[in-house]
């Protein structure tokens, strides 16, 4: 059993299960581990994992809903919903397929998958996290009859190029599933990059040359739905072996599922002139193209050379007229546009590493395995990198990646940060009042792209007894350009408000400098007071969301680091909170 101390009271927290959660664009899966008598130095991690269903442990569930058009109430979900709506196709089913798309804040509504009039993204990802939640369930309890729920901590994989309220729809709808509560810990599910979870698991699991101490890798996640891109430097001379992050993580939705889309157009091109054609009609040629034709093409060996010469239905005796696509076509219409972005983000990378040569990438995900996708990349890349490697079992990478990190978060004793943060001297309905003053002047505590390391705590010393200040205000900065002293008000976003009014009861206190020291995480920030000879904690905040919470100075149990006094003495010392 791992215990864990949570940030705003001093409660710890004892987990019994780890469950990582790879929600895809086109297929999903989890992992169960146990965390009890697991002594990560002395055995591999992934024995102790306990076997669930096969959709879900190989990450074969695809993530789609069916829902009934006159309940309104789910029917089925995963291949069965796929099954199902191909079986009654004139029953009037609602068919739900990569809602995760939705997500993607760049991507035009256009070219969104369609979704029910009566359904939203949080509920329809609620759904089939509700029907995950079951299985996982029911998992643990052939294992281990006597479970309890509330020992569940999770660990769910996001894209790196998602936007914060993106991430913050996934926890409400963790909530909405039963997953977790809104009172719970934030740590109780835990967010990791794609592509992070990727790395730990791709160079632990190399069939290469192994990487040694100071050496640095990329990876690159290439999924359905996106493609997710970051760059680590293994640390090995501890005795346990952890990952810096030397870049941002990026990534775009540039995923295989976009080859489908494309391909779908060149046939629609060919058939524009034969209206007695329909949609149905063009789904097994389709399928045909996502099975077998994108699995294999630009695969030397097998030399396929598809023609997709008819498109054949019991309805159309005389499908001669069809077009005929090349090999080249294929290239030109349908992957190079697909694989091109993919390079592109890629080469995000190495602008960031400037001359910095690698000494391995490795490939994972569904459209990692795409032959002419990994041919692009050796050949784009072969003078900056020294080995390249398709990872086996690339598809489960993130999935048991997630397992690695939700363990031990410690594993990477360097991210970077992904926005810039800094604090103002006063309420928010004041950060912006003219004319700027000291007190609404953006103090920068980290910038974008700084190394956040696990014990870097930034301070600030404020003299309580000559100004008056009310609160502090902190927000993020999400530009790259200079960042401005006084942003305008759609340049920075309120991230949280720290409640810092109080009185002191005894005056003989000479010294009443408040000194605040905050530390920056990926999607957490954590505060800490010392005011009077006394330590502090506020609660954890989440930076997952645009929602904010004045917190006050003191919790309801605050965390004394450094004192024995009990309540009663605190609340003598400081008087009544505000």
């Amino acid at each position: 059993m791992l215990s864990f101390i949570t940030g705003g009271t001093n409660k710890t927290i004892e987990y019994d299960y780890l469950i990582a959660i790879d929600f895809g664009t086109t297929y999903s899966g989890f992992e169960v581990m146990s965390l009890n008598k697991l002594e990560p130095k002395a055995v591999d991690l992934f024995n102790h994992t306990k076997c669930c269903k096969t959709d879900w442990k190989f990450k074969y569930m695809e993530s789609a809903l069916l829902y009934s058009p006159t309940r309104r109430a789910l029917v089925k979900y995963g291949k069965e919903a796929d099954g199902y709506r191909r079986r009654y196709p004139n029953y009037g089913y609602d068919y739900v397929s990569k809602v995760k798309l939705h997500l993607d804040g760049f991507i035009e509504e256009k070219d969104l998958p369609p979704l029910p009039s009566d359904k939203t993204p949080l509920t329809i990802i609620a759904d089939f996290l509700r029907k995950m939640y079951k299985d996982i369930n029911n998992d643990i309890y052939k294992v281990y009859p006597k479970y309890y729920t509330s020992k569940y901590r999770y660990c769910l994989t996001v894209p790196a190029m998602w936007t914060n309220e993106s991430r913050d729809l996934m926890r409400k709808a963790a909530v909405k599933a039963g997953l977790i509560s809104e009172h719970d810990d934030p740590k109780r599910l835990l967010f990791v990059d794609e592509a992070m979870a990727a790395a730990l698991y791709a160079e632990r699991n190399t069939s290469g040359p192994k990487l040694t101490d100071g050496q640095s890798y990329m990876i690159c996640d290439a999924g359905g739905g996106t493609v997710d891109i970051a760059v680590l430097e293994k640390n090995a001379l501890s005795e346990k072996t952890c990952y810096k992050e030397i870049t941002i993580g990026t990534g775009r939705s540039c995923g295989s599922t976009f080859l489908d889309k494309r391909f779908k157009v060149l046939m629609e091109k060919s058939l524009h002139k034969h209206p007695e054609y329909t949609e149905a009609d063009i789904e097994p040629a389709l399928d045909e193209f996502i099975n077998t034709i994108k699995r294999y093409f630009g695969d030397s060996i097998c030399n396929l050379r598809p023609e997709m010469s008819e498109i054949c239905d019991g309805a159309h005796q005389n499908p001669t007229f069809a077009d005929k696509f090349s090999y080249d076509e294929i290239r030109k219409e349908v992957f190079d546009p697909v694989v091109n972005e993919v390079i592109s983000t890629i080469e995000t990378q190495f602008a960031q590493l400037g001359e910095r040569k690698l000494d391995a990438m490795f490939i994972t995900g569904g459209f990692g395995s795409s032959p002419y996708l990994q041919h692009r990349i050796k050949e784009t890349f072969k003078d900056r990198v020294k080995h390249f490697e398709v990872v086996r079992f690339g598809t489960m990478a993130v999935m048991k990646g997630a397992l690695l990190y939700g363990i031990d978060q410690s594993i990477v004793i360097n991210h970077v940060s992904r926005r810039t943060y800094g604090i103002m001297l006063c309420e928010p309905s004041h950060a912006f009042d003219e004319p700027r003053s000291w007190s609404n002047r953006f103090d920068v505590c980290i910038t974008k792209g700084d190394p956040i390391k696990r014990d870097r705590w930034i301070s600030r010393t404020l003299d309580l007894e000559k100004n008056h200040y009310t609160a502090i205000s902190l927000f993020a900065y999400d530009g790259d350009d200079p960042i401005p002293e006084y942003p305008t008000e759609k340049m920075a976003h309120l991230v949280a408000v720290y409640n810092i009014k109080f009185s002191i009861k005894d005056r003989s206190v000479s010294n009443k400098n408040l000194v605040i020291d905050m530390w920056f995480g990926l999607d957490r920030i954590e505060v800490k007071a010392e005011f009077v000879d006394h330590q502090f904690r506020y609660k954890t905040v989440s930076d997952v969301s645009g929602k904010v919470t004045e917190l006050p100075f003191l919790s309801l149990k605050p965390v004394i680091d450094k004192t024995s006094s009990d309540d009663y003495l605190t609340q003598s010392l400081f008087g009544s909170l505000p």
